[in-house]
């Protein structure tokens, strides 16, 4: 009675594997990226080198409402690889909903732990309701209203990261116990903010 079930489980696999490649091969024949879709011109505007300008963090509290969410989810026990694999992750959404004739509710999120050696990278994309059908690979996520503080985050997303332990220190300094890790909403689009060093960024951190 085993057999049939392990075949099931290894096919499911299988085609959750084929379903995700089929996508990225799609998305990178047709270009799509929702972090950098640069045209050749813009590539060669890029090795001109750009005055560097400082990240601005803001923090506050504020009350999060809840979301639903379009997500997958990949691992790598690489930290350079983080967001290679949240780049696609997002991008194979993406195409999702357009495959779908969706848009977005809102911008795209991510949420990076780390397990031991392992880290378990999954991004989301807003949703005001589920798909007309359930697409392989892709899970829903609902969040709940909460109290957090937010860092507003505004520079190189390649600089984000230094907002954890602002947000640590800020929820320490201000008498609260951090609830889990936090998460990231990539507010602007870098094709509509051209200047990576004003691309808005906020970090959630859940407290009590």
């Amino acid at each position: 009675m085993k057999y049939p079930f392990f075949i099931i489980c290894l096919f499911s696999l299988l085609s959750c594997n084929y379903n995700s490649e089929k996508l990225s091969n799609e998305i990178l024949k047709n270009g799509n990226d929702v972090f950098n879709n640069q045209s050749s011109k813009n590539l060669t505007d890029s090795i001109t080198p750009k005055k560097e300008t400082t990240p601005v963090i803001n923090i506050e509290n504020t009350i999060v409402q809840p979301n639903l969410y379009l997500t997958m989810k990949d691992e790598t026990n690489f930290e350079g690889e983080k967001q290679i694999k949240l780049k696609l992750i997002l991008n194979n959404l993406m195409f999702i909903l357009k495959k779908n004739h969706l848009e977005p509710f809102g911008p795209p999120v991510s949420w990076i732990t780390k397990q031991s050696n392992l880290f378990v990278i999954e991004g989301g994309i807003p949703l005001e309701r589920k798909l007309p059908v359930d697409e392989p690979c892709t899970m829903y996520k609902k969040t709940k209203r909460c109290k957090a503080a937010v860092a507003h985050f505004f520079g190189k997303r390649s600089l984000v990261s230094v907002t954890f332990d602002s947000l640590s220190t800020w929820v320490k300094e201000n008498h609260k116990t951090a609830i889990g890790n936090p998460w990231v909403v990539y507010v602007d689009d870098p094709h509509v903010m051209k200047d990576p060093n004003f691309l808005q960024t906020d970090v959630y951190l859940e407290f009590k």
